[in-house]
């Protein structure tokens, strides 16, 4: 989201713009209205210290997925990052976090900096990340599986990042989301291994979405553009 010199709540996706340059629903989807009213409540108050016109805030929009995260204390919005239009960079952990603060908005959890061991005798790398992911904090307590899904490795200075995804969040995914070639056989070839690894449902349900952001209507005709 935008906050403008006049103070609207400009929101959008990863693709478009969903609300007017005025602030008002013309484009949202019912899967991101709990978050842009949550948003648009928090920043209700918003202090003058946040400099309008000038950042582009980037969060989670926190919907039901894969994991069964505790609905009850999850937030809608998460924060993970603003971008200074002026200074053409993201701002680092220190100054996104001061103005997450003053925008009474929750932010992904912050684990700390860390330096990768590549020498020879270091454990893997792969070893190495999966080592620092956390215990989610979202997570249900009478969940089998609680850590996060994976981290995301930030520098700042070279405006670099990278994500890892654990393994085991990879698979679970594949299942949740009809990846998984064993519940989905197709005779003896080896096609449905390539398309069912490619062709997910979670894939399919993404590209519904970006059509129903621009204006398209749920229905079969979608079928030509998906």
């Amino acid at each position: 989201f935008f906050i403008t010199q006049d103070r609207q709540i400009i929101i959008g996706t990863r693709t478009q713009q969903i609300t007017s340059d005025e602030g008002d629903d013309v484009n949202v989807h019912k899967m991101f209205v709990r978050c842009c009213n949550h948003v648009r409540e928090q920043l209700k108050r918003l202090t003058k210290k946040v400099e309008t016109g000038r950042y582009i805030f980037y969060g989670e929009n926190c919907v039901k997925h894969t994991i069964n995260y505790d609905w009850d204390k999850i937030p809608p919005f998460l924060g993970f990052d603003i971008y200074d239009t002026k200074e053409n960079k993201y701002l680092d952990q220190e100054q996104k976090t001061e103005i997450f603060k003053l925008c009474k908005l929750d932010t992904v959890p912050y684990l700390g900096t860390f330096t990768l061991d590549r020498s020879e005798n270091a454990p893997s790398l792969n070893d190495q990340l999966k080592a620092l992911v956390p215990i989610s904090q979202y997570a249900l307590e009478s969940a089998q599986d609680r850590l996060a899904e994976g981290i995301v490795l930030k520098d700042y200075n070279r405006q670099l990042y990278t994500k890892y995804v654990r393994d085991e969040f990879k698979e679970n995914n594949a299942e949740v989301f009809g990846g998984n070639p064993k519940y989905n056989k197709d005779g003896e070839t080896n096609n449905a291994d390539f398309l069912f690894k490619y062709c997910t449902n979670a894939r399919i349900e993404k590209a519904i979405f970006r059509e129903l952001e621009q204006g398209k209507l749920l229905s079969m005709e979608l079928m030509g553009f998906i």
